[in-house]
């Protein structure tokens, strides 16, 4: 603060400091009743209980109230539907007849809230801990001979063949005079402190400490019907715990189960039995056999294939599409009801050379085949075509034989023939036959056409060369005479034209390049 007046100087500023009191009090809970050194401990949890015990909350401050809740929620710093208001100054005692986690907060006149504390307790009451859960019976449940009735030693003594595929298991109390109630838990995972190599520490047995509500007893556990046995067919660990009237939940109890589970459908048992560890049977082999001898084996010759690995009878052999069909997988799936599972022929203008195919090869344009299922390129023919020339036509039938008609002046319906020679009894034989075609191109009086295999001629009148195929091309993919004026064009099998014969206005220089599917005379 200063002070300034009227025609004086300003006095000097002066300081001076006040200080709140803002301490908070410090609180604890304690025991009424000393724990006894034997029972257990948990570092989480707090101490354990025998048939409850009363508490009091100790402040470090007169005057002070205590607010809490027993569920382990936040208290709020007045009395509601959860928060509880305990007098400091009283000393008065909280029963405690359940587990509980007390969640406490200290509040004293000028002062501000203490530090909430929290502390778990677990609380045993001793009728179900002293008639602990005991004298479980073990009872394997055969494949297909039922329950085998009677406890067996379990795990077995040798790891891992002699593990069971799956057990029947049945809960009996150890004093049976007690009325007890048994609710259990089948977690389907083992315990990671255990050694699944060491099978025969496989049976400890554990107390795990838990705080469990009435709700999570009925949602999360199953109440035991001693007429319906726990199956157990995988490795899984059985939590059970014990009931009674008016009384505290019993400890827990936890009991791991190695299991052999039985092999898939298409596997075989490395031990012939049946049960894990088991071999995939690979492609084009099927399951066969009764246990406990299975055996994977080859499908039959007649149909050597599957589909995929894991087969399970020989009814999932199946045979490949031959030449000339196809089918979505290239076999012939009986057993599906999708009509592309099952083979079917190429449509006309498509074939197919190889079997187990899951497609078919088109036709080259303009060629169609006689009929479906053909196998060869050779049977794309120009089916039912007819070219005309100058004075003349020609024609291939559904044979893919080819024909020509009319003027006839220079050779141009003279279709060539293929010459044969073969030996016949000791003498040697020849003639002429006819050729299958795939194209025929008419031109004014000449002919050229390509044969089914890949073959061309050219025939009729050689002005200017027009019939002078290149000896440099092999296979041509298609030829085309002029009826009009005198030359040929045709495109070779790599794609580059060729055009030849009279050339007056450049008809015949084809523009570079591959590429071409047609060149039109």
């Amino acid at each position: 603060a200063w002070t300034m007046m009227s025609g004086v100087q300003s006095s000097a500023v002066v300081f001076k400091a006040y200080r709140i009191k803002t301490d908070e009090p410090s609180l604890n809970i304690t025991v009424s009743e000393e724990v006894p050194a034997a029972m257990p401990h948990s570092a989480e949890l707090g101490p354990f209980l025998m048939g409850g015990a009363s508490l009091y909350f100790n402040a470090s401050t007169p005057l002070t109230k205590v607010y809490y809740t027993e569920d382990g929620s936040t208290p709020s710093l007045q009395a509601d539907q959860t928060t509880k208001v305990y007098d400091a100054t009283s000393s008065a005692l909280v029963p405690l007849l359940k587990s509980a986690t007390i969640a406490a907060i200290a509040l004293a006149p000028n002062l501000l809230p203490s530090q909430i504390i929290r502390t778990s307790f677990a609380v045993q009451s001793p009728s179900p801990f002293a008639s602990v859960i005991a004298g479980i019976q073990v009872a394997i449940l055969g494949v297909d001979d039922g329950m085998i009735t009677g406890p067996v030693v379990y795990p077995a003594p040798s790891f891992p063949q002699n593990y069971p595929s799956s057990l029947a298991l049945t809960v009996t109390l150890q004093d049976p005079g007690v009325p007890m109630s048994i609710y259990y838990q089948v977690v389907n995972e083992l315990p990671t402190s255990l050694d699944p190599s060491a099978p025969t520490e496989t049976m400890s047995i554990s107390h795990e400490s838990l705080l469990i509500s009435e709700a999570d007893l009925n949602q999360t556990w199953t109440l035991y019907d001693s007429s319906t046995p726990v199956v157990i067919d995988q490795n899984a660990t059985l939590r059970l715990l014990g009931s009674a009237p008016g009384a505290i939940l019993s400890a827990v109890k936890m009991i791991p189960f190695y299991m052999r589970p039985q092999c898939q459908t298409g596997s075989v048992a490395v031990f012939a039995d049946g049960v894990q560890p088991c071999a995939v049977c690979p492609v084009n082999t099927y399951l066969d056999g009764q246990l406990p001898i299975q055996f994977c084996t080859s499908c039959p010759e007649s149909r050597p294939f599957t589909l995929s690995d894991a087969s399970s009878s020989v009814s999932l052999c199946v045979s490949a599409c031959p030449p000339g069909w196809n089918s979505s997988t290239g076999l012939n799936d009986l057993n599906s009801n999708e009509a592309r599972a099952q083979c079917s022929p190429c449509a006309r203008g498509y074939y197919q050379p190889s079997q187990k195919s899951m497609s078919c090869l088109a036709c080259s344009q303009g060629l169609s085949t006689a009929s479906e299922g053909s196998t060869s390129v050779s049977q794309c023919r120009g089916i039912g075509s007819i070219t005309a020339g100058g004075f003349h036509s020609c024609g291939i039938d559904s044979n893919g034989i080819a024909k020509c008609w009319g003027y006839n002046a220079f050779g141009q319906l003279n279709v060539p023939q293929e010459y044969q020679e073969w030996e016949e009894s000791g003498v040697l034989q020849s003639g002429f036959f006819d050729r299958t075609w795939r194209s025929l191109a008419a031109g004014s009086f000449h002919t050229c056409g390509l044969t089914s295999t890949g073959a061309s001629f050219c025939w009729g009148q050689d002005f200017a060369d027009k019939t002078v195929l290149s000896s440099d091309i092999s296979t041509w993919r298609s030829l085309s005479a002029s009826d009009g004026y005198h030359h040929t064009c045709g495109v070779a099998s790599d794609g580059y034209g060729n055009c030849w014969g009279d050339n007056e206005y450049g008809q015949s220089l084809v523009p570079g390049g591959s590429g071409w599917g047609h060149i039109s005379a």
